[in-house]
């Protein structure tokens, strides 16, 4: 299939009993790399069947949050600043805490180049080897690669060698982001989750709020220790450091796919000015934000290796 190509495809879940709508669009695949985005329409409420990965897959949340259930103690919460690592054969409940349902980027790596990257990235045999954590994190440059990775596909801007070294450099940056996080000695207390959904979602859908501690502690009815622990626990981050990130990922956004200029995203997202949004943006992205303007001079590896320097696009 040419990189360019797109075929939407509605197919049901794996799982007749499941109550989950299902719709993949395919962007590319070339050289045994195949990309798609699957889009989840799922009513909010608990966890569906179980369900059985068909194949290796990397998933890159693009749109919308959803849990991955493991087992009845061991949930991973997914977000566009996170991926989720589904291994073939692996059982797993899928839930969606807020209304909407998701959409994904799910990229599928042929198994003699998954396994050669698993091997050198994190030195494991398969993507459901205990020491990769089967949900993280991602560096926001990471974040940022999978936003132009997408933006240059669908415009048709991305060629079959683009797509194909884009699409494994941005797997061996999420699965490094796997391996870095470190594994819990038991899973943080399930009864717990709920006030930290409750905590994440008001983070996500209200980023520009001017949120304290406080704050937050009052909507959700942790404490202040409490929330700050079990929040790291369950998302990965601290509540300052996720808000941030989400105001971060609007941002890039908006740089990417509209021609605002970066004083009126930076103050629209709560930035006292461009230079404190360039500087923000620079630490944790790795690059200025003009840079993921496109058209704006730097070459695609160039820019792609400055958002993911552990990955290899050579």
């Amino acid at each position: 299939m040419s990189p360019h190509s797109l075929l939407t495809v509605d197919f049901p879940s794996n799982n007749p009993a499941s109550p989950l709508s299902l719709s993949r669009e395919a962007l590319f695949q070339v050289d045994g790399v195949a990309a798609s985005l699957v889009t989840c329409s799922a009513p909010t409420g608990p966890a569906g069947p179980v369900e059985v990965a068909d194949s290796d897959a990397v998933v890159f949340p693009v749109e919308g949050r959803f849990e991955k259930h493991l087992n009845r103690s061991h949930h991973i919460l997914a977000d566009p600043l996170t991926v989720v690592l589904f291994a073939e054969g692996r059982p797993h409940r899928v839930a969606h805490p807020a209304p909407g349902g998701d959409t994904c980027l799910s990229i599928c790596l042929g198994s003699e180049c998954l396994a050669s990257l698993l091997a050198d990235a994190v030195g494991v045999e398969g993507l459901g080897d205990p020491r990769l954590h089967p949900g993280a994190p991602l560096p926001l440059g990471t974040v940022a690669a999978r936003m132009l990775l997408l933006h240059r596909v669908r415009r048709g801007d991305a060629s079959p060698l683009e797509c194909v070294t884009a699409a494994v450099a941005l797997v061996g940056a999420a699965l490094i982001a796997t391996r870095s996080v470190p594994l819990p000695t038991r899973p943080p207390p399930l009864d717990s989750r709920d006030r930290v959904v409750a905590a994440r979602d008001l983070l996500f859908e209200h980023p520009v709020e001017e949120w304290t501690l406080g704050r937050l502690e009052a909507s959700v009815g942790l404490s202040r220790f409490h929330l700050t622990r079990l929040f790291r626990a369950h998302v990965g981050i601290s509540p300052y450091e996720y808000v941030l990130r989400v105001r971060l990922l609007r941002t890039a956004e908006e740089v990417i796919d509209t021609r605002r200029s970066l004083t009126e995203i930076a103050l629209d997202y709560g930035f006292s000015s461009h230079s404190h949004f360039t500087a923000a943006f620079r630490r944790r992205v790795g690059v200025p934000p003009s840079t993921l303007r496109p058209g704006k001079g730097a070459s695609w590896s160039t820019i792609m290796t400055a958002l993911m320097p552990m990955g290899s696009l050579h």
